[in-house]
């Protein structure tokens, strides 16, 4: 299982992403596509952060720590019922592995 994080806002994705690493938490960057939008990257894809939920409680602090804009979607969570954002089982073997 994993936490995960779930925006459009490419910022917030790249400031959490820092923070994550500076503590030395292995977590994983994908970017989602829309299956009309092919290879191309729009604005209105979504990022996807995970953490072990190991590391869940220390993504919750990072994403604390930023103030959050209105206008800007972001979900926190396991994401259970929803299949479309499953992290792949190598990256979260990967990431269960990975000591730093």
């Amino acid at each position: 299982m994993s936490k995960k994080l779930l925006t459009n806002d490419a910022e917030l994705a790249s400031k959490v992403e820092n923070a994550m690493r500076e503590q030395k938490i292995p977590c994983a960057r994908i970017q989602l596509y829309k299956k009309e939008h092919g290879d191309a990257v729009p604005d209105k894809d979504k990022i996807l952060l995970a953490v072990t939920n190991h590391n869940g409680p220390a993504m919750r602090n990072v994403i604390d720590s930023y103030e959050k804009k209105n206008d800007k979607f972001y979900y926190f969570g396991v994401l259970r019922n929803h299949p479309e954002y499953t992290v792949p089982r190598g990256i979260m073997k990967e990431l269960a592995e990975t000591k730093l």
